[in-house]
């Protein structure tokens, strides 16, 4: 009878076993044999509970036998009770030292926990036992694949496979391994023979799923997860049929079950922003954005949806105010949206009403940094001392790098405010101390030789270059090229994808400043443009770039350069360079602007050095006109681009550096010949 029982149990016939058992026990309570069998089919049909009984009952008539341990261990490993299942193993050792399993599990579970030396005493242990058992060759594959001996892995763990064609942990050990080592078609047979031997196994099944994806059969991979979600409600599972659904352009259905899943519980952010992030790998902005409406209509209340809801808005060409108005209507109590009602009234020059919308939300949340920044630029229009005070306390809690500059640099402007250069400086200096991730100067070009005169270019075509300094007010003459057709102003060295046509300064990646001019009309006609409409702005220019093209004419918008230097520290520039600390950066200055200096000595019909501090604005239009040959009419107005946040300028006014002769008295000294030379 009990071993009608026991080969059912190896057929895999769970019923068929239990039943047999509980026979043989209606006769013979006690039988510790057939309790152990009743367990372990217990364990088979899912019943964790009734195979835990039947297991520690026979444990009580028979403590001394590890395989009931052992049985009892594999059991609490199943139900991811992992400290029971430690304590079980180590008792079947301490029943039967030479119990294989149990110093196989061991070793296991020492692997799990990414303790490599125990895992390696353990299979030490198992060798003295059986070295060439298939269990030992399993957990020596295994504990392989841990040190990273890939190819000592893969021998052991195919010599387990041989000898237990038919095991599940080894077939998975296997087919993990292929999958960790990007075989994903071995991986897929190896996974599929293991589910064979244990369908039920939701980890073999998710390695399944990843080899069919990474090999592009998504059908079968959905398939997999469909099996996956049945019999029970896994939310990861539905997020990846979803992510399927959508690899395989079926939008609604992924929505749907985007849609379920997010609605079915309390809302998790990070689920939210995988799903989000998935939408985003697809190009499928719109069809988020519908999912989000959708969920704000059964949520209204949440801030993480609405909040993910504004930052669509500009990807989607949303207007921002309206979202924040149905914020505002779902959630008149949110702190976040009074702070996001701040910035908005701030950036339309409602300062009072900011201020007001700020003081609303710090009320509620003194932990908003926007609403705080808003407040701290309120406060320096009416007081600055205090403005500086609340910035100070602020950086005693704030670990953000960049919220950190930010905070720097208005303590540092209201020390300014206050006339006081010693702090200025000193937070200025701290602000520049953060470690932001932020471009360098690009490197300077060789000396050279004087510059020589150069003829006027291939078929005609002269290029014109844009210039402007860190510091300098290039945003105005930008911004006037932009709005006037006349010109065609090319900005693309700016972007992440310039023309490769070898005038790149301080892009490593795309090599060295090596251009010439037919490259260089060569990567504007790419653009579809006619050369002698453009305007080409350059972030730097140096004498590389002076002999790539020598027939050029160069506009280089320039400021006092102890004032270039003051502004570029305190508001940055717009190549984005690092400020690299004071004196550096005076080294930096004068090293580019050198050349500057003797071009316009030896080529002033080809250079326009443009001081707009000097010039009014008629003047700074006819000189940049009749420079680049367009007819000054066509130029409109010089655009304002002094307005800073909070109503505060965005850049300091000429002479500004003057305030500051005592603090950086060396480093100015240093740049006086220069700025005598460009004429300041």
């Amino acid at each position: 009878m009990l071993e009608n029982a026991i080969q059912a149990l190896r057929r895999g016939d769970h019923a068929a076993a239990a039943e047999a058992a509980e026979a043989i026990l209606k006769n013979e309570p006690g039988d510790v044999d057939a309790l152990q069998v009743q367990g372990l089919a217990r364990m088979g049909l899912g019943d964790a509970d009734g195979a835990r009984a039947s297991l520690e009952q026979a444990l009580a008539r028979d403590p001394g036998r590890g395989d009931l341990h052992m049985a009892l261990a594999s059991l609490s490993m199943a139900s991811g009770q992992l400290d029971a299942a430690l304590a079980a193993a180590s008792a079947a050792v301490e029943a039967d030292p030479n119990h294989l399993p149990a110093y196989v599990a061991l070793a296991h579970m020492a692997l799990a926990r990414g303790e490599i030396d125990e895992a390696s005493r353990l299979v030490n242990l198992a060798e003295l036992v059986s070295a060439e058992h298939p269990l030992t060759l399993l957990a020596r594959g295994n504990l392989a694949q841990a040190k990273g001996e890939a190819d000592q892995a893969l021998r052991l763990l195919t010599q387990a496979v041989e000898k237990l064609p038919e095991d599940p942990t080894a077939l998975s050990s296997l087919g993990l391994l292929h999958l960790q080592s990007g075989r994903n078609a071995f991986a897929e047979q190896t996974l599929r023979r293991a589910l064979q031997a244990d369908g039920q196994s939701r980890r073999i099944r998710w390695a399944l799923v990843t080899a069919l994806r990474r090999q592009g059969h998504l059908e079968e991979a959905l398939g997999e997860v469909d099996t996956l979600c049945e019999g029970r409600r896994d939310p990861w599972a539905i997020a990846q049929r979803a992510s399927l659904a959508l690899e395989l352009g079926r939008v609604d259905e992924a929505v749907a079950g985007y849609r379920d899943l997010l609605l079915s519980a309390q809302l998790n952010p990070r689920l939210l922003e995988a799903v989000l992030t998935g939408f985003a790998q697809h190009q499928r902005a719109g069809a988020a954005c519908v999912l989000i409406e959708e969920l704000l209509a059964a949520r209204s209340d949440s801030d993480l949806l609405w909040r993910v809801r504004m930052g669509m808005a500009a990807q989607l060409g949303d207007d921002p105010g309206e979202i924040v108005d149905r914020w505002i209507l779902a959630c008149p109590e949110s702190a976040e949206v009074q702070q996001h009602q701040a910035m908005r009234f701030e950036a339309a020059g409602e300062l009072e009403r900011a201020e007001a919308a700020a003081d609303k939300a710090l009320d509620k949340d003194a932990e908003l940094d926007g609403a705080q920044l808003v407040k701290i630029r309120a406060l320096l229009r009416s007081d600055p001392a205090r403005a500086g005070e609340r910035a100070a306390t602020l950086l005693e809690s704030r670990t953000n790098p960049m919220l950190r500059r930010e905070l720097w640099r208005w303590r540092g402007l209201a020390a300014d405010r206050s006339e006081d250069g010693a702090a200025a400086v000193e937070a200025w200096s701290a602000m520049a101390r953060e470690p932001v991730p932020a471009a360098l100067p690009p490197a300077l070009d060789d000396p050279g030789s004087d510059f020589a005169l150069a003829s006027g270019g291939e078929a005609g075509v002269q290029p014109r270059l844009l210039w402007g300094l860190p510091g300098s007010r290039v945003m105005q003459v930008v911004e006037l090229l932009r709005a006037n057709d006349a010109v065609t102003l090319v900005d693309d060295r700016f972007g992440a994808g310039p023309r490769p046509d070898g005038f790149n300064t301080g892009r490593p990646e795309l090599g060295p400043v090596d251009g010439d001019l037919p490259r260089w009309i060569a990567g504007v006609n790419d653009y579809g443009l006619d050369p002698a409409q453009v305007v080409d702005w350059m972030p730097h220019w140096n004498r590389a770039i002076d002999a790539g093209l020598p027939g050029a004419r160069l506009l280089a918008v320039v400021r006092d350069p102890r004032d270039l230097l003051l502004n570029w520290w305190v508001f940055g520039s717009v190549q984005q360079y690092a400020f690299p600390g004071a004196q550096s950066a005076a080294q930096w200055l004068a090293a580019v602007l050198t050349p500057l200096a003797e071009r316009l000595e030896s080529r002033a019909d080809t250079t326009l050095v443009l001081r707009l501090d000097e010039a009014n604005e008629a003047d700074a239009r006819d000189a940049l006109s009749g420079f680049i040959g367009i007819d000054p009419d066509a130029l409109g107005a010089m655009p304002d681009t002094d307005g800073g946040r909070g109503g505060h300028p965005a850049r300091f006014p000429a002479g500004h550096w003057r305030r500051y002769e005592g603090e950086l008295g060396d480093v100015f000294a240093s740049l006086a010949p220069l700025a005598q030379r460009l004429g300041f």
